[in-house]
């Protein structure tokens, strides 16, 4: 499913920057028999949120390119804003995340605890430094499960 994920991020990047937008994430996913498409998109102006109307606008836009494509899979394409506390999918959204809030979830324990939430203060090829606290701990990437922005005031976590 990688390679469809990938032949509709090449078909249709270039008609959502040229509105305004970027990709975000896509995926191709089958939850209770439907296979949805669904696409997350960012504005191109980083404080600009997206609305309804922006993912209408790109769902219109880029329906005929993947119709075009000539998908055999009937699926719903759904497309949308990533959300406040967005999923990290990448080096790139980690990198973005610098001096944010973040909930970090690993698959093995540091300091007794499987998740953390501390302000992501630096990301490299193999760790994240995470503010905890009076501390900082270096997570190794591969340990990561799950990372994504939380909504929290620093005060809650310092």
């Amino acid at each position: 499913m990688n390679n469809l994920v990938d032949l509709i991020r090449e078909k249709t990047s270039d008609a959502i920057e040229n509105l305004g937008y970027e990709i975000y994430h896509i995926e191709y996913v089958n939850e209770f028999g439907h296979n949805y498409l669904r696409i997350m998109i960012t504005n191109q102006e980083t404080d600009k949120k997206i609305n309804i109307t922006d993912c209408e606008i790109v769902s219109k836009t880029i329906n005929r390119l993947i119709d075009d494509l000539g998908i055999d899979n009937k699926f719903f394409l759904e497309v949308s804003s990533p959300g406040i506390n967005r999923k990290l999918y990448t080096f790139k959204h980690m990198k973005d995340a610098v001096d944010k809030i973040v909930c970090v979830k690993l698959n093995k324990s540091i300091n007794g605890s499987k998740k953390h939430i501390g302000i992501l203060k630096d990301v490299n090829d193999s760790e994240i430094i995470l503010g905890v606290k009076d501390e900082e701990l270096k997570i190794n990437i591969d340990t990561i499960k799950n990372i994504n922005l939380e909504e929290i005031s620093q005060e809650d976590i310092l």
